[in-house]
């Protein structure tokens, strides 16, 4: 699976995990390998490269950039202490991150660098490298914090292939398919047209020599299909929605180039989009000063706002279990708050909303399981052997309503994982799970377990052991959301 330009992470990764779990039998699922490709955009082309320098280089003439530049290739060699280098960028990114539409000098050299980049010219390609280690040092923290399963051998960015890229152009010319448009090197896919109803291109190299997003993607389609480690038979792309038709076209063009198919099979090439995320306003959330807001502070005030439930709930725990289980409840939060929307509808992001203890959120969901552990543990408390009882039985005693409800709803869980997975649509299977736990609390409410007759506790036993073992796999093994024993 690919992807690239800003989409959650552990939203694709989840995606994966559903993919591998939906429709297979155990036997097919050990014939099928999951490839996890991070596409980073750690290479700037054409706008995308002013855009990457603009927060650097603001209300500075060209000679104050000029030299600029050679000050930062000079002392980047010198800096050893990550820390103080990712405060100081962080500090100068927050402070002059504005005025980015006006039209400044500085856009001549950012595209000179990028082509100086792409060409790999020392001096700039060893300060590109060092900055690029930092981010991905950074990004790996928040990884980790995620429980998003990336490893440095799983990224592979539009750097990594720089030097297919020529190739891409060559054969696309050599085919016929890429011509020459108002010195551009351009693709024309049938069925794209511009407002004016011309042909749409589909730039692959523009007249200064510089590639962009299409041939770098056009190359990692062509590796991913083709590179004898992958052999891919599908490339799932997540993005965000701005980027459909970028994908239409790029698909296009690899199946007039035969570049989607291998050995004669048609590889499946499928596009993901999701929506945004709005603040209270209803516009793209944005901080008060109207920069982009941070995915680790996002998730840092998760956890801080998650410590105040915990306390609610479980005063008495020890401070480190209550800092434990608020770092799951503050994740799994922002996690859940993504995949119980509609993946291509917009969203308003509300922490008060996404930390409720009521309503299709991971603190409820994550409360009724812990609930469930509870009364497991009240059991064993009694001397109640919940293995003998609830696994020894050769038939169910679902005489009550609820019990009837809440069995049926059990049976349905592989209907709706694999409806989930088929149409990659999270929202599915945790209305599945917030379902799930609604009956369960009808069930708790109307059907006593441990002080069930002996004839009935067995069943009731084993409907909150798999009610608990469905919620613990939908939540931490399909959605990444840890599940707590205690709230």
């Amino acid at each position: 699976m690919a992807e690239k330009h800003g989409e959650p992470l552990y939203y694709r990764t989840e995606l994966d995990e559903l993919r591998q779990v939906a429709g297979s039998d155990q036997d097919l699922r050990t014939l099928c390998t999951r490839i996890r490709d991070r596409h980073e955009d750690d290479w700037s082309n054409d706008r995308e490269g002013e855009q990457h320098f603009a927060p650097f280089l603001e209300g500075l003439n060209d000679r104050d950039v000029e030299g600029l530049w050679e000050q930062f290739l000079c002392v980047y060699q010198y800096v050893n202490a990550l820390e103080d280098a990712l405060a100081g960028m962080g500090l100068t990114v927050r402070t002059i991150n504005r005025g980015q539409e006006e039209t400044i000098p500085y856009e001549s050299l950012s595209r000179r660098i990028t082509v100086m980049l792409q060409r790999q010219d020392r001096q700039e390609f060893d300060a590109w490298q060092f900055i690029r280690k930092l981010t991905l040092e950074h990004c790996g923290g928040i990884y980790r914090k995620l429980g998003v399963q990336l490893t440095d051998a799983d990224v592979r960015g539009e750097s990594f292939y720089n030097d297919k890229l020529p190739t891409v152009v060559g054969d696309l010319q050599t085919s016929g398919l890429a011509v020459e448009s108002d010195g551009a090197t351009c693709v024309f896919p049938e069925g794209f047209k511009t407002k004016e109803g011309q042909p749409l291109p589909f730039i692959i190299r523009k007249s200064d020599g510089a590639s962009l997003y299409a041939t770098t993607d056009l190359a990692a389609l062509r590796y991913r299909v083709n590179e004898p480690k992958i052999k891919a038979d599908r490339i799932v792309y997540v993005t965000d929605a701005r980027q459909i038709q970028h994908f239409q076209m790029l698909f296009k063009v690899a199946e007039m180039a035969g570049w989607d198919r291998r050995d004669g099979e048609k590889v499946e090439l499928a596009h993901v989009t999701f929506g945004s995320v709005l603040g209270e306003d209803g516009r793209p959330l944005k901080t008060r000063s109207g920069e982009n807001i941070k995915l680790k502070d996002l998730l840092d005030e998760a956890v801080e706002r998650a410590k105040s439930v915990v306390e609610e709930k479980n005063p008495d725990l020890p401070p480190d279990r209550k800092a434990e289980i608020a770092e799951a409840v503050g994740i799994g939060a922002v996690k859940y708050a993504d995949y119980s929307n509609n993946r291509t509808s917009d969203y308003v992001f509300s922490f008060d909303r996404m930390l409720a203890m009521d309503g299709n959120t991971a603190p409820y969901m994550q409360y009724a399981y812990a609930r469930i552990k509870s009364i497991e543990r009240k059991a064993e408390s009694k001397g109640v052997d919940i293995e003998r009882e609830s696994h020894g039985i050769t038939a169910l005693d679902l005489s009550e309503p609820t019990e009837l409800d809440l069995g049926k709803h059990l049976a349905r869980y592989v209907e709706a994982i694999e409806s989930t997975a088929a149409d990659y649509r999270p929202n599915y299977l945790t209305a599945y799970l917030y379902e799930l736990a609604q009956k369960f609390s009808a069930f708790y409410t109307n059907c006593p377990v441990l002080d069930a007759s002996p004839a009935k506790r067995p069943t009731r036993l084993l409907l909150c052991d798999l009610t608990a073992r469905t919620i613990r796999h939908g939540l931490s093994e399909l959605l990444g959301i840890t599940v707590v024993d205690q709230m």
